[in-house]
C-alpha cells in the first residue's frame, strides 16, 4: 500500500485459507485524477497520537517517488512497513528515506532523513504472496535528527482482547494515502480480527495506496497504542479490506530500543 508515481500496478489477488491476500502494492501506481474517493476523515495533525504519524518519502530516480506512512515509536525511530524500502528487488539507501511528521497541508511539524533502518532477517526470504510475508512486513527507521513529538507506545493484543475489540469497534487507524496527500486521514471503528497466523491481523480501515505502514491504534486504559501496521489491501473505499502485521512481531525490538535510551 505504499504510493508510487508514474507507473501502474496489477490487481491480482490470491486466496489463502479463506483469507484474501491483496497485493502489497510494491510497484508503481499512477496518481488518481480527482481524489473523490476518500478513505476515512481528515484528522487533526496537531492532536496526539495523530501528530506522531507522518509520511515516508523515498525518491528512486528523477521520475519516481515512493510514499508510505510511518509512526514515531521513539524520539528518533519510525515504524513502517518493510516493503516500503525496496523496489524491484533493490533496497534503498537510508539517506534517501525522508520522514515528515504531523504533515498539515504539506507543512510538517518535524522532519529528518534516515541514518539506518532494520527489517526482519527472514523478510526477504519469504515468498512474496504468502500470508507469512505480511507477518514479517515491518521495519524500523532510525533518524539522524530527533523529532520533537511524543512517540506512540506499541502493544500486542491477545485473541480474547481482539475478539472484544472487534465487537466494540474501538480501534482506529491514521495514515497518509494517495486520496489525501497533505493531510492525515483517520478511519474510526475499524473492524479487526485474527487470521490463522498470530503475526497477521485482518482489518477494514485505510487500504489505499500510501497507507502501507499506517498504524492501527487501540486504547488501553485511555492510552492509545499501536497494535498493528498496514501491509496489504485493496483500493476500494466501499470495501476496504486489508492485512496488517501484528505488533507481536516488533514489540520486543521496540522495547529494546526504548530501554537503551
Amino acid at each position: 500500500m505504499k504510493r508510487h508515481f508514474l507507473a501502474r500496478v496489477g490487481t491480482t489477488i490470491l486466496a489463502v485459507s479463506a483469507i484474501v491476500i491483496f497485493p502489497a502494492l510494491t510497484h508503481s501506481q499512477t496518481e488518481p485524477p480527482g481524489g473523490a474517493n476518500h478513505f476515512g476523515d481528515i484528522a487533526d495533525p496537531s492532536v496526539w497520537p495523530i501528530s506522531a504519524v507522518g509520511t515516508l518519502t523515498i525518491p528512486w530516480h528523477s521520475n519516481l517517488l515512493v510514499q508510505c506512512t510511518g509512526a514515531l515509536v521513539a524520539p528518533k525511530v519510525v515504524l513502517t512497513a518493510a516493503h516500503c524500502l525496496s523496489l524491484a528487488g533493490q533496497t534503498t539507501h537510508p539517506g534517501n528515506v525522508h520522514f515528515s511528521a504531523s504533515l498539515n497541508r504539506g507543512v510538517p511539524l518535524g522532519h529528518s532523513v534516515a541514518e539506518r533502518f532494520e527489517v526482519p532477517e527472514a523478510y526477504n526470504s519469504i515468498e512474496e504472496k504468502s500470508l507469512t510475508k505480511v507477518g514479517a512486513d515491518w521495519a524500523l527507521i532510525f533518524l539522524k535528527e530527533t523529532i520533537p513529538i511524543k512517540p506512540v507506545p506499541v502493544r500486542t493484543v491477545s485473541r480474547d482482547e481482539l475478539r472484544m475489540v472487534s465487537g466494540s469497534e474501538s480501534a482506529f487507524q491514521v495514515g497518509y494515502g494517495k486520496d489525501r496527500r497533505y493531510l492525515p486521514s483517520i478511519a474510526r471503528n475499524c473492524k479487526i480480527s485474527k487470521t490463522p497466523l498470530e503475526s497477521v491481523i485482518q482489518y477494514e480501515c485505510l487500504t489505499n495506496f500510501g497507507y502501507s505502514g499506517a498504524p492501527i491504534f487501540l486504547a488501553f486504559d485511555g492510552q492509545p497504542a499501536i497494535i498493528a501496521i498496514g501491509s496489504r489491501g485493496n483500493a476500494d473505499p466501499q470495501h476496504p479490506n486489508g492485512l496488517a502485521c501484528s505488533a507481536s512481531e516488533f514489540v520486543k525490538k521496540v522495547a529494546e530500543i526504548l530501554q537503551g535510551e
